[in-house]
């Protein structure tokens, strides 16, 4: 479990948040721009120092400002990704990736191959920073924060400076980094399909307060949420299971407890779970006998853990 409370000042602006997550799990915070995010995630990495606040993860005190506990930012074993990557010029890739690796222990959990293969970056590796795109230079930071060897993983709106390609290029890689491995991420961003898209959780900023917090089906129904996210950015979300697929019209019969929808996807298969993100505009209807077509935006399988995606 990941317990967060922090309380900053900084000018005008007054941060305090309280906010629990499961681990592992994506925690996402969202929020409008200044609400907060990123000073919360420089006070979790150590990077800032709170007024007053406790950090603990999985039993571990990285922070109790009434007990005097401060571990600074190199010992908390905390992975951070910025928007700019912060690659060093002057080294390659495999030089960049190995520096993370050079600065834990030799007995350390996840391997320089490892990476490498979780992320792609086996054709990249002799690569300076400059001959790299947006997004390799990202995958890149990513690795290495990940040889840091975290216990908590922290990605402060990563894509922010990327286009709308580069964008789509380095969403499945950090799927894939959040299905393989069982790391607490906190992911911030103020897009919301990323959110959705990644997820577990979602703790809403406003102000530096929290407004409201809980999982991404919750979340789909937050008033504080739909104040500042369009209803077509925010449908309705549902979790499902695939129950068949058709061939020959790539369109998923999915149950959603006792109901039936139809989903065109040729991503699915029989048995995976999934979630669900109704367009608001959509309407559905059934007949007698019928399932409901559904207007979905995304409906996506399920990690080999089993859980939803969307």
């Amino acid at each position: 479990m990941l317990k967060v409370s922090l309380r900053k000042r900084r000018g005008s602006f007054q941060l305090s948040v309280d906010f629990e997550a499961a681990t592992p799990g994506v925690t996402a915070l969202f929020g409008r721009s200044g609400c907060g995010k990123s000073t919360t995630t420089h006070l979790l990495a150590g990077l800032l120092a709170p007024d007053s606040g406790r950090v603990e993860i999985d039993g571990t005190v990285l922070l109790d400002s009434t007990a005097g506990i401060d571990v600074p930012a190199q010992d908390r074993r905390i992975g951070y990704v910025f928007q700019d990557s912060r690659l060093f010029p002057h080294l390659d890739v495999s030089a960049n990736l190995r520096y993370g690796l050079a600065r834990t222990r030799a007995d350390a959990g996840i391997r320089f191959d490892d990476a490498v293969a979780l992320l792609g970056l086996a054709a990249l590796l002799t690569r300076r920073p400059a001959a790299l795109s947006g997004g390799e230079r990202q995958r890149v930071a990513i690795g290495r924060a990940l040889l840091s060897q975290p216990r908590l993983l922290l990605l402060d709106e990563p894509l922010a400076t990327l286009d709308a390609a580069r964008r789509n290029e380095l969403l499945p890689w950090l799927e894939r980094l959040r299905d393989e491995l069982a790391l607490p991420m906190v992911y911030v961003s103020h897009q919301f399909d990323e959110v959705l898209r990644l997820a577990d959780s979602v703790v809403l900023l406003d102000q530096g307060r929290v407004a409201d917090s809980g999982s991404i089906t919750s979340m789909s129904r937050s008033r504080p949420l739909r104040a500042i996210v369009d209803d077509d950015t925010l449908g309705p979300v549902l979790e499902g299971v695939v129950d068949a697929v058709d061939a020959s019209t790539g369109v998923a019969r999915i149950r959603v407890g006792a109901d039936l929808l139809n989903i065109e996807s040729d991503q699915l298969a029989a048995g995976q779970c999934v979630r669900i993100q109704l367009s608001i505009k959509g309407v559905l209807s059934r007949g007698p006998g019928t399932a409901p077509q559904a207007p979905a935006q995304s409906a996506k399988p399920a990690s080999p853990s089993g859980r939803a995606d969307g």
